[in-house]
């Protein structure tokens, strides 16, 4: 777990000292390719670390069968092992695209970078959750780093791309053809609340849904028949719901509904895990929100950045960066083992 600490402490530190705002722009792009560096690294040269790591191990060295995956995933793996490709320098590849994809996303819609990344690290659902949902993780932070397709309209260019990765990555890609429309339309306060409120009412009626979907084995499965709601997803829900009365502004005007959309979205995911708690459909709320709830990774810095005392930003900087490092280790601590995080162990010793 030292390792993780360390590396959170690196990046607190630097989103300190840049809301002092004593960081050059130049250092500053140094920076930020540094921790780039460390957390491709950090999860391309995992050895046996994550639940799926072993998965796409074997699969990579030709051990275990592909006919589970994507039609396209498995023809990238059939091409791999004919083209005599290392095992470790394909996951190393699924982690550079992942978190180049996720550094984009930040880069383009922070106004302080650093506290995202840190919020990115230490949040376990983010982050290290890019060491086990592997395909779905490169599908989520290329539609959140691909926002400026839906803000200029382009829906054959995003239709395509979104066939084109649920044929070789991940099939729930298929759901972001939904997140387009939600994105489209301006929604006022009153209707955001009541669609909550309908979504927490009406929420056992997801099952019907989900028993037509890809998810739908999920049903079958007895290990999750106790499927409850986390602590920390309920203090997203309040989060969420505090975004629809206090949203985040951005210079562009299209990015303020969209991000308003998918906050939206989350906020009624979340509010129909409570309807359907303890049931296997939790479990499938949590995996459609792995597309959306990434998004707070750039409005807490939004909000911090809109705070008009330079000095409590400064302090809510650190606070907030205190919070998500002692989030981090406590999941590390009650999780860690069981999703294979701990301890952490390279390809390299």
């Amino acid at each position: 777990m030292s390792i993780y600490i360390l590396i959170a402490s690196i990046i607190f530190l630097l989103s300190v000292i840049s809301s002092f705002g004593n960081i050059k722009s130049t250092h500053k792009s140094y920076c930020i390719i540094l921790i780039e560096f460390i957390l491709i690294f950090l999860s391309g040269l995992r050895d046996g670390v994550g639940t799926d790591y072993d998965m796409y191990k074997k699969m990579f060295m030709g051990i275990r069968c592909a006919d589970d995956v994507e039609p396209g995933f498995k023809n990238i793996v059939d091409l791999c092992l004919y083209l005599h490709i290392p095992a470790d320098l394909s996951i190393f590849t699924l982690s550079l695209i992942t978190i180049l994809l996720a550094s984009k996303f930040i880069k383009s819609y922070s106004p302080l970078v650093f506290l995202s990344f840190l919020i990115f690290f230490c949040f376990g659902q983010f982050y290290f959750n890019t060491f086990n949902a592997v395909r779905q993780n490169i599908v989520t932070y290329w539609f959140l780093s691909s926002l400026y397709i839906i803000r200029d309209k382009k829906f054959f260019k995003y239709f395509v791309t979104v066939l084109l990765m649920s044929y070789f990555i991940h099939l729930t890609a298929l759901y972001l053809i939904v997140l387009y429309f939600i994105c489209q339309y301006n929604v006022n306060k009153k209707m955001k609340l009541g669609a909550v409120f309908l979504f927490f009412i009406f929420g056992n009626i997801i099952i019907k849904l989900v028993e037509l979907s890809p998810y739908a084995i999920y049903l079958k499965f007895g290990d999750f028949a106790q499927t409850h709601i986390t602590s920390l997803q309920f203090l997203m829900f309040i989060f969420s719901a505090y975004l629809i009365l206090k949203p985040v502004s951005f210079s562009d005007e299209k990015y303020n509904r969209i991000f308003d959309n998918l906050n939206l979205v989350n906020c009624c995911l979340l509010a129909t895990m409570f309807a359907v708690d303890g049931s296997p459909v939790v479990l499938i709320l949590t995996r459609l929100l792995y597309y959306t709830t990434p998004i707070y990774i750039v409005l807490i810095p939004c909000m911090v950045n809109q705070c008009h005392v330079k000095t409590n930003k400064e302090i809510i900087t650190i606070g907030i960066g205190v919070m998500f490092i002692a989030i981090m280790v406590s999941s590390l601590i009650i999780n860690g083992v069981s999703y294979d995080m701990i301890p952490y162990e390279s390809i390299l010793f």
